[in-house]
């Protein structure tokens, strides 16, 4: 059964992400994984763009939460806290976006303080990190982590906690677990010379499998190390400084991110955390926490809630509620001032009506309006008149308040109040209706498309319309669901202008105004492969209502941040569906609270606010704030009729655009194994070259069942790429194993 020579040809990328489902569909310009992939108009793939600190300082409102808060000495010359929270995929730093890479996709379990990381000594997993910005070179550092041991090797095993490395097999320090006799050391390499000091806890009992310890290793002032179990203390004299200076692997779990993994732990990990400096016993008892463990909180009180662009006379201001207060910036972020400082910390909603910015929040505060004028407060309404909403709209001359509070307390929830906007200060606000629905229903939000008013509710949607008399309101049901908060939102697509949004059962939809289709069909199951799928939001507590969107417009694309993990109530991924290609794409490490586009200069900006309060320029520069993107592209699975025809490769060629710049790299699998080669430089870009197109071919097996590549560069190279297509050419061999 010899075949003839055939060209399996990608002539775009357009259609992205798919899933499982879709694997063994021969669909050759489908990837099954392209996290952190840019899809552009012409087709072509790269880097994805991240994102721009704008402003230096964080916004301050109100105080910190209690706890271990940015009060806490703790947080002086902290350098990263992992509290391990997620269910799966990268794991956040809550202090300073210093996100861990993962092999093998380590899950989740109860831990000291809620989830832990569940390391499976069998499964090869770890976690880890390339960066210079974890180094402690100098005469003090501390590394605290808490230990749940699955299982012991039962021989004599090294089982590394946390690791780093000046080289993939010379650690600059470690601290791990010497199964001769299970008790924890740890180890520092001396200044300028390969010679280790190192400490073991003999004070504290052996390690037993089935208990959480808390491991605390550092290095105090160049004179000694020390480790402490349970904060029972062995020290041992040290001097020198440490050898840790430039780029670095982190790693937690195993000795290195290389191909071969060893000294891997079997243990549950949680509440990982590094300072450039050596801990008191206070601060290791404030740790420990009397055995129940601490946490790092970067204050609740200062988390972003919503972001406006409000234009006031002749300035623009980015209006951002943070903490208890809402602040307001006439140059893209860059300063703030006060104009609200005793709001609840709980989502705002920030609107225009006629002149003034309108505040609303979900904790039914007292309803503020503020003028644009530099140097003065937010206001409330007239008292005992309008009444404290959720959500407001400005629709044909009128300011709506829905989902309220009335005057006299009592909540109605599909509440519908309105005042003509010319009196919208001083109305009475007597006129209200309710929508509707089911008893414990309620309003989630409103959006106007084609000149109609639409409101939702968790499970209707409705069409309102002014008809003026009695009543003035018209309203007609459409449809028998609705759109989380903060999703729903207009884009142009290529039939027109519909408004995107998520649904209460965790998918996608496209509304025109009369009819509605799913958009998130194909991505909506886990392809195991990429960590993003719809049903991996997360529904538990908020972590489902977390969920928010808003549309670039230079870019045409709706971008939905959500929570992904069974447990996880923070944003840690985007959907993005590209408006003129129609692709969608997921996103990684995306931390953001909020998002509003921006006007300055007569350009558009797309605005975020990250967890932390620092508003972001999105879609800018090729950097996670300091850190390289880990972006991957996998290709479609290669094979003939069937997975069962073999093949004999002839080439696969990719083709990069001559503006890109940097190392990229490949690594392959065969016959639908899931495990990928070590990766390997594919092409070296310069931006110098004098081509239309750079070429570079793939080192491919001669025969094969199924082949799959995947192009990255995310073993540390920041600068951007952009590959215009690739072409496999193989010929058929006949059916049989390859």
């Amino acid at each position: 059964m010899i075949q003839g020579n055939e060209t399996l040809s990608s002539k775009d990328f357009s259609k992205g992400l798919v899933t499982r489902a879709d694997l063994l569909k021969n669909q050759f310009d489908q990837s099954p994984n392209c996290m952190d992939i840019k899809w552009y108009f012409d087709g072509s793939i790269g880097k994805r763009f991240g994102s721009s600190t704008t402003n230096s300082i964080q916004l301050t409102s109100g105080g910190a939460a209690a706890g271990f808060i940015v009060q806490n000495s703790l947080t002086n010359n902290l350098l990263a806290y992992w509290k391990l929270d997620e269910a799966s995929g990268t794991r956040f730093d809550s202090f300073s976006n210093l996100n861990l890479n993962q092999i093998n996709d380590p899950l989740s379990v109860v831990g000291i303080r809620n989830q832990a990381a569940n390391l499976v000594r069998a499964n090869s997993q770890i976690f880890y990190i390339h960066t210079a910005s974890l180094s402690v070179a100098g005469s003090s550092f501390t590394v605290s982590s808490w230990v749940y041991l699955a299982s012991t090797s039962g021989v004599t095993e090294t089982r590394y906690i946390v690791r780093q490395n000046n080289t993939v097999s010379q650690p600059a320090w470690d601290m791990y677990i010497d199964e001769t006799d299970m008790r924890p050391v740890f180890e520092v390499l001396t200044d300028g010379a390969a010679v280790y000091r190192d400490v073991k806890a003999n004070s504290a009992a052996a390690l037993l499998v089935g208990s959480w310890y808390n491991i605390i290793g550092w290095l105090s002032d160049g004179l000694h190390i020390g480790i402490s179990v349970n904060l029972s203390v062995n020290t041992a004299l040290w001097v020198g400084a440490a050898t840790n200076s430039g780029l670095k692997t982190f790693t937690i779990g195993g000795q290195s991110n290389g191909a071969t993994i060893t000294s891997n732990i079997d243990s549950r990990v949680d509440e990982v955390s590094l300072w450039n400096r050596g801990l008191s016993l206070t601060e290791r008892q404030q740790l420990y926490a009397s055995g129940s463990g601490n946490t790092y909180i970067s204050g609740s009180n200062v988390s972003p809630w919503a972001m406006f662009d409000f234009g006031a006379s002749a300035i623009r201001w980015l209006t951002v509620s943070a903490g208890t207060g809402i602040m307001a910036s006439s140059n893209l972020g860059t300063t703030f001032v006060n104009i609200a400082t005793t709001r609840t910390a709980t989502y705002q909603y920030l609107t225009h009506s006629r002149n003034v910015l309108v505040a609303t929040s979900d904790a039914y505060d007292r309803p503020l309006y503020w003028a644009g004028s530099a140097g003065t407060f937010a206001i409330g309404f007239a008292v005992n008149s309008a009444p404290s909403a959720k959500y407001s709209v400005n629709y044909q001359g009128f300011l709506i308040f829905l989902n309220y509070q009335d005057s006299n307390g009592t909540l109605r929830k599909r509440g519908f109040a309105y005042a003509d906007e010319n009196l919208q200060l001083t109305s009475a606000w007597s006129d209200n209706f309710d929508i509707p629905s089911v008893q414990d229903d309620e309003v989630t939000g409103s959006f106007i498309l084609s000149k109609f008013l639409y409101v939702s509710t968790k499970t209707r949607l409705f069409r309102v319309a002014f008809v003026g008399g009695n009543p003035d309101w018209s309203y007609l049901k459409v449809k028998d669901w609705g759109f989380v908060p903060r999703t729903a939102k207009l884009i142009t697509l290529k039939g027109g202008q519909v408004v995107v949004g998520l649904d209460f059962g965790r998918r996608l939809r496209a509304f025109d105004g009369y009819e509605d289709v799913f958009i998130s069909d194909n991505v909506e199951n886990n392809n195991e492969i990429c960590e993003f799928a719809m049903k991996n939001i997360s529904q538990t507590g908020s972590g489902l209502t977390i969920s928010h969107a808003e549309v670039d417009p230079l870019e045409q694309e709706y971008r939905l941040n959500v929570a992904i993990g069974v447990n996880s109530i923070q944003t840690t991924h985007a959907i993005v569906l590209n408006g003129r290609t129609l692709s969608l794409y997921p996103y990684s490490n995306q931390v953001y609270q909020c998002m509003c586009v921006a006007e300055s200069d007569n350009r558009q900006f797309l605005m975020a606010a990250d967890r932390s309060a620092y508003v972001h320029i999105l879609n800018s520069g090729n950097l996670d704030g300091s850190i390289a993107i880990n972006d991957r592209y996998d290709s479609p699975l290669l094979f003939g009729e069937t997975p069962q025809q073999v093949l004999k490769s002839q080439n696969i060629n990719t083709y990069f655009e001559v503006n890109s710049c940097g190392k990229v790299y490949y690594r392959d699998a065969v016959n639908l194994s899931n495990q990928y080669s070590p990766l390997r430089e594919l092409v070296n870009l310069t931006g110098t070259e004098q081509k239309i197109l750079i070429e570079a071919a793939l080192d491919t097996p001669s025969t094969f069942n199924t082949y799959q590549f995947s192009v990255t560069s995310s073993s540390g190279t920041a600068n951007p790429w952009k590959m215009s297509r690739w072409d496999f050419v193989g010929k058929g061999k006949g059916m049989g194993a390859g």
